[in-house]
């Protein structure tokens, strides 16, 4: 909240109103992400759900402190839906729902998932080859074996639906919290 505070306050000091766009991805998938962006950024392990990422699981207390900061006129919670995206581009989307006029040969499309296959490849170099290293070198190694692993065709990462069936019953519960005056945009609780 305070940081939100900061920024309304910048903004508000300047002129500017701000409008917040929050794009709701299902949350085993974006479990599934976050699994890939910190094995991608040198983690070694299997986890799933850290607990520093545990509160980013509460759509309805994160969407209820944007609401208190900028007003709920002023937050639209979108359904991360790719396949009803514009091409299935998410910045066009954002583009379109802001009014930002914006040519689609200027968006640069990076960070898209792994196969599973290429995920596998990359966590067990992190486990058993050395894994990430330090300094600046590391960073431009780490950035040709990520480009060349997303090169590995196959189906994208998914865990089980049982590693994360404990944590299915409270979003179900937090489905109706979320959708609750917010009629003109229907979203996926899971």
């Amino acid at each position: 909240a305070d940081e939100y505070q900061r920024i309304r306050r910048y903004f508000n000091d300047r002129g500017y109103v701000v409008d917040v766009f929050v794009y709701l991805r299902p949350r085993k998938r974006w479990l599934e992400s976050q699994l890939q962006e910190r094995v991608k950024l040198g983690a070694r392990a299997f986890d799933l759900l850290p607990d520093e990422l545990r509160t980013q699981l509460d759509y309805p207390g994160r969407l209820d402190v944007l609401d208190e900061m900028f007003g709920r006129e002023r937050v639209t919670a979108v359904p991360f839906v790719p396949d009803a995206f514009p091409d299935g581009c998410v910045v066009r989307d954002f583009c379109r729902r802001a009014g930002v006029p914006v040519e689609p040969g200027r968006i640069r499309r990076v960070n898209d998932g792994l196969s599973m296959e290429a995920f596998k490849l990359l966590l067990a170099q992190r486990r058993f080859a050395g894994g990430y290293g330090t300094g600046l070198r590391a960073v431009v190694r780490n950035e040709v074996l990520i480009r060349r692993l997303t090169e590995v065709a196959g189906p994208p990462v998914r865990v089980h639906s049982r590693l994360v069936g404990h944590m299915a019953e409270e979003w179900r519960r937090q489905a109706p919290e979320i959708e609750r005056d917010r009629k003109s945009t229907r979203l996926n609780s899971s």
